[in-house]
């Protein structure tokens, strides 16, 4: 408690003094609080933070209690009413477990390997991972990653790779640390080799320095250290040492951080830095204020410099008054967290970063294991030795006494307050005439004769034993679920809380500044955010889709379509416009064959190679990224190039593995996303390989080529419009003896450049031809989506004479709507004609979206149609480029054109008209609308953020509906028996205190057994749409439910539709 009162008085003291400072600058006043605390009523005072000391527990105060006890005080604390205090506790690693086990401690700063090890074992979560400040050679080096170093002197001819170790003393720091231990252990390992037993001695000095020291001493042949410890140590004079004496084996080449090579050499890959983390009873609202702190301090530490110079020369002042700041930027916050930035040598934190690449390597050098009889992960400690020590494969560990003498039996010496071992493993020993019974060769004459008489009482048994072997295989296969799904939830558990995290903070970064008036100085942050949450979502979902589509891969649960698929626009075209940016620094090749066409699942073809483009545009830094196809020996082959880095050559032989390690630097992939390309691609019946003697032509940049073989010949060649004709009799017949009219011939031009935007290879086929009747001499082109015509325009405002545009257009994952695409080809001032396109009658929201004309599919295939809607489009054009024309000239117009149709219906002429009404703004449904009619809605879910986003969805589209609302099944029930409802949406999975919890299709059959008439819509995240309808449903819905309006109005009008579907004869419902 006096610690708390001896904080509180500091906090004040600062806030007076340096308050008093500011009202002394010229233009610069104290910032005010803007925050809401949040109700610590529920909340306990004293929040704990455990620090890892690993140079004592008086360097851990004096490193770390600025930040974690002061500052987050200052911060975090404040924003609770009542406050919140913060105070640092110093841990070794064997108290890090006891502590983190019994709660003594709510949130923890260690290093990865320690954190990685309180995770698998107590449940933990990464909030931030620190940017180490390291002072090296007179230049500083703000650094997120670090690495471990393999060092010996520089006259040890004898050692000169990993494989030169064995028999050597090598010295790290513990056996459970990272960049002076593990690292390099799994440097070792990767090599073929046992970093326990094939050394001569393995020493554990506890401390870095005493491994340099040793080293230096001769005492050590090898010692493992992090990366920057050697150019950081010092001699006994306090002089830096001579580095020229030692060096470091077994360098990585290529390594960066962001794409900016890492200074210091490195005997291993990069790992992240040290992180905070909160154990899992910690409260989210505590936790969240505290990563929000966190991420704060680097912003605090840089204000606090810019506002030491301007209290030192006012020239600077106005300098620090243009620095962005949140309004709880105080001057006593300034300094604290200036203070201990400085006292723990970081220059700030950042939303933590992935560790489980860590996390995979732990689990294969055995420093985390799981134990099958209670279903547990357990880390070894360094406290215990013995325990810790993993052997390889094929041996077993000698006994306690053996390992303790295990040295001095050798006559190798352990030095003072070290850990030492020798050889601490065994090869059982083969025995000769004899069998091997719990480590002793007993003789076949005793042995045979005690297993001669149980046989046939066994053989007995045995029969018996049939009669369960079902039961067993069962037993075996839900053993074999479980691991299955044991792993796959523990992926999730480590690969989506980052991302979380991350999005998290931002947000909070965001709702900040939005609650007071946005600066323009501020616009750049509140950008970023958005795209880190933006980034982090995606992420996230890229790793569920992608990991649920590898489950059913697996499961032989996809089924293949087979598309005809034009390669160059249906696959390559989409993917180059997907992973195509600006201000890059690489480009984006397409070398495909015109025409090139073949059978297959079109968007799974498409997502193979999205994801493999995608993989490769991570990592190139300058160059390009190819894609190409070639027809090799009859059979279509795809390749993706690029002038990337290229592979280790270590993660070869694992690059299609499940759950593999993240190829990049950053460590920030799903892992899962080349198994699934492999699957897909053996689904294909097809084969993908690395190929390794591929060189990209760059300076240090060797490329890498990933080839795929479809092992399909390529589809009879194409007519020569590049569509084989599927019309019927009449209509072919009709296109070979057209002639274009007189009338129509003298108002189209004789050239002229078409896009069509249309995912459907076979439509576009089609009106190309179709155009090509009409007007032979006219360039068209084509784009199977949305980003793709985007891509097509470029920067033109006028790239294309006319562009007829699809609405829907199917994609491996979200892609732009035509009306989307519509809306940002006139963002870009685009003022080419567009004609949208769709089955359903989307007039308005075409009109809307800025579209010129609209067309209800199909494509006109009489030539005289398509004559009426070509001329009606350059009428509108010229009409366009003519000013005089106002908007009566354009009714009467469209009336005019309307009237000459044959079906009115679909011919509707847009509107040059700017509309400010609120309906066509938001997307009001009008009287003639079918959804109209709906005036009450049920929403069902457990999720109350989820409910709410549906209901402003619907709001937007009926904004006079009546909407209620039910957490559980139970409670729809009960709702539903007291009030009538147009239409239930129902999700699938709900949480509910009562013993068993209903599911939506439970509850979807009981609604229809007590005569519940509602249109009803089941919802979940997984696919349930047959178990819904077999429950009474009269529709399913993937989640989310969609909140935009033109989706959401598509939705509603599919639901209505299905009563239609489902009247009887008499139209009784």
């Amino acid at each position: 408690m006096m610690t708390i009162m001896r904080l509180s008085l500091l906090s004040a003291a600062l806030l007076g003094l340096a308050s008093a400072v500011d009202e002394a600058l010229p233009g610069i006043s104290p910032e005010p609080v803007c925050y809401l605390p949040q109700d610590s009523s529920d909340l306990k005072r004293v929040w704990t933070v455990g620090v890892l000391a690993i140079r004592g527990f008086e360097a851990a105060y004096k490193e770390f209690n600025n930040t974690f006890a002061h500052y987050l005080t200052a911060t975090a604390g404040q924003r609770f009413d009542p406050p919140v205090e913060f105070q640092l506790k110093p841990l070794n690693f064997l108290s890090l477990f006891e502590d983190s086990a019994a709660g003594n401690v709510d949130f923890i700063y260690v290093n990865p390997s320690a954190f990685s090890c309180i995770e698998s074992e107590y449940g933990a979560r990464s909030l931030a991972s620190q940017i180490s400040r390291r002072n090296v050679g007179g230049r500083t080096y703000d650094l997120k990653k670090f690495g471990g170093v393999i060092a010996t002197l520089a006259n040890r001819n004898d050692i000169q790779t990993i494989q030169d170790l064995k028999g050597k003393v090598l010295a790290a720091a513990s056996i459970s640390g990272l960049g002076s231990g593990q690292m390099q252990f799994r440097a070792m390992q990767d090599a073929g080799m046992s970093y326990i037993n094939d050394p001569k001695q393995l020493v554990f000095t506890s401390n870095q320095g005493k491994v340099v020291k040793g080293l230096l001493d001769g005492d050590f042949d090898v010692g493992f250290i992090r990366t920057d410890q050697l150019e950081r140590s010092k001699d006994a004079d306090g002089n830096p040492i001579d580095l020229s004496k030692i060096k470091i084996i077994n360098v990585q080449q290529g390594l960066t951080i962001d794409r900016v090579p890492f200074p210091f050499d490195s005997s291993t890959s990069l790992y992240p830095e040290w992180n905070i983390a909160s154990l899992d009873h910690v409260p989210d609202v505590v936790s969240s204020q505290v990563q929000t702190a966190m991420l704060q301090v680097g912003d605090f530490s840089n204000l606090a410099n810019a506002r030491q110079l301007c209290l030192d020369n006012p020239i600077y002042c106005d300098n620090y008054q243009a620095m962005s700041r949140t309004c709880e930027a105080t001057p006593d916050v300034l300094a604290l967290a200036a203070d201990a930035s400085e006292a723990g040598k970081y220059s700030s934190w950042i939303p933590s970063l992935s560790y489980m690449e860590l996390r995979s390597m732990q689990e294969a050098t055995g420093f985390i294991e799981h134990r099958k009889e209670d279903n547990t992960w357990f880390c070894m400690r360094s406290a215990e030795l013995y325990e810790s020590i993993a052997c390889p494969a094929g041996m077993k560990r000698k006994s306690r006494e053996d390992v303790d003498s295990g040295c001095t039996d050798q006559g190798v010496e352990c030095g003072d307050g070290f850990q030492c071992v020798c050889s601490p493993c065994y090869e059982p020993r083969e025995c000769i005439d004899s069998v091997d019974i719990a480590g002793n060769c007993v003789p076949y004459n005793v042995f045979l004769p005690a297993v001669l008489v149980p046989i046939g009482v066994i053989f007995i048994l045995g029969c018996f034993g049939i009669l369960g072997y079902k039961s067993r295989q069962m037993v075996r296969q839900a053993k074999k679920a479980a691991k299955n799904e044991r792993e796959l939830n523990e992926f999730i558990a480590h690969e989506v809380r980052n991302p979380l995290s991350a999005a998290l903070s931002a947000s909070v970064f965001v709702n900040t500044a939005v609650q007071g008036e946005v600066q323009e100085d501020t616009m750049d942050n509140l950008r970023e955010d958005a795209n880190i949450i933006s980034s982090s979502l995606r992420f996230i979902n890229d790793l569920l889709r992608s990991m649920l589509d590898v489950q059913r891969a697996t499961r032989d649960q996809m089924v293949l379509e087979q598309d005809t698929i034009d390669i160059l626009h249906d696959i390559f075209q989409p993917a180059a416009s997907m992973i195509y940016a600006r201000d890059t620094n690489f480009v984006v090749d397409v070398d495909c064959p015109r025409g090139l066409v073949i059978k297959g699942d079109r968007l799974r073809l498409q997502q193979v190679i999205l994801n493999l483009a995608r993989n490769s545009a991570k990592f190139v830094v300058e160059g390009f990224v190819r894609l190409r196809a070639e027809v090799i020996e009859g059979h279509v082959h795809l390749f993706v190039e690029d002038s990337g880095p290229g592979i280790p050559e270590e993660k070869r032989k694992s690059l299609f593995n499940k759950y593999q390690k993240s190829l990049d630097s950053l460590a920030q992939g799903t892992g899962v996303g080349l198994s699934l390309v492999e699957k897909l691609v053996g689904l294909m019946e097809g084969s993908i390989w690395l190929d390794e003697a591929y060189r990209s032509g760059y300076k240090n940049y060797p490329g890498a080529r990933l080839v795929i073989d479809l092992k399909k010949e390529p589809e009879a060649e194409a007519d020569e419009d590049g569509f084989t004709s599927a019309i019927d009799l009449k209509t072919a017949n009709t296109l070979a003896t057209f002639r274009v009219p007189q009338e129509v011939d003298a108002k189209l031009p004789m050239q002229c450049k078409v896009l069509l935007v249309d995912d459907d290879h076979n439509l576009r086929k089609l009106a190309r031809r179709l155009i090509k009747v009409v007007r032979p001499s006219w360039t068209i082109e084509e784009a199977a989506s949305g980003e793709a015509c985007l891509h097509a325009c470029g920067d033109e405002k006028q790239a294309f004479d006319l562009i007829f545009m699809d609405q829907y257009m199917t994609s491996v994952e979200q892609c732009l709507k035509g009306t989307e695409t519509v809306r940002a080809l006139r963002s870009r001032g685009v003022t080419s004609p567009i004609c949208g396109l769709s089955a359903n009658d989307l007039y308005t929201v075409f009109e809307t979206a800025g579209a010129d004309h609209f067309h209800l599919k199909p494509f006109p295939s009489d030539p005289n149609e398509l004559c009426r809607l070509l001329v009606k489009m350059f009428e509108l054009r010229n009409l366009d480029e003519n000013p005089a024309n106002d908007l009566q000239e354009m009714n009467s117009i469209g009336e005019t054109a309307m009237d000459s149709s044959d079906d009115s219906s679909s011919q509707q002429v847009f509107r040059n008209e700017t509309h400010e009404g609120v309906a066509v703004a938001i997307g009001y449904a009008d009287d003639s609308s079918n959804i109209a009619g709906i005036k009450s809605v049920l929403l069902v879910d457990d999720d109350r953020t989820l409910r709410r986003l549906a209901a402003r969805g619907i709001k937007t589209v009926l904004p006079d509906v009546h909407i209620r609302e039910a957490s559980s099944g139970e409670t729809a029930l009960t709702l539903t028996e007291a009030e009538e409802f147009d239409i239930v949406f129902i999700d699938q999975y709900m949480t509910t205190t009562a013993d068993t919890a209903l599911r939506g299709t439970d509850v979807v059959r009981l609604m229809r057994k007590r005569g519940v008439k509602s249109m009803i819509c089941g919802l979940s995240s997984n696919q349930q749409e047959e178990v819904f309808l077999e429950a009474g449903a009269n529709h399913f819905q993937l989640k989310p439910l969609p909140c935009g309006a033109d989706d959401l109005r598509a939705l509603l009008e599919t639901i209505l539709s299905k009563r239609q579907e489902q009247s009887d004869p008499t139209g009784e419902p």
